[in-house]
């Protein structure tokens, strides 16, 4: 590798273009790997609450916040002059939907 001030018989750039890569894994190590970030996903939901705000509950849902406001339908819950939000509550509401 070649640095400032360092002379080496080899050329090797320190940026890494990924753009266009390719890897096939066998289908064992593609599952792991999978398998791994699910548990990680996992993981990080767990730790955080399941109640959402207004505008995080629309961020959840993926719909402007004016629209849960108009449409009263979303299960909520009000609480010292807050509406919120659980996050399984919207799930179930969703696929009943």
């Amino acid at each position: 590798m070649e640095r400032s001030g360092e002379t080496s018989g080899r050329r090797h750039s320190e940026r890494s273009t990924l753009s266009g890569l390719q890897i096939e894994l066998p289908k064992d190590v593609f599952e792991k790997i999978v398998d791994r970030v699910a548990e990680r996903v996992r993981t990080e939901l767990a730790q955080e609450s399941p109640w959402l705000t207004r505008p995080q509950a629309a961020a959840y849902l993926g719909v402007p916040v004016s629209r849960l406001e108009k449409d009263r339908t979303a299960p909520s819950h009000r609480w010292d002059g807050r509406v919120l939000y659980n996050r399984a509550e919207l799930d179930e509401w969703l696929r009943a939907s």
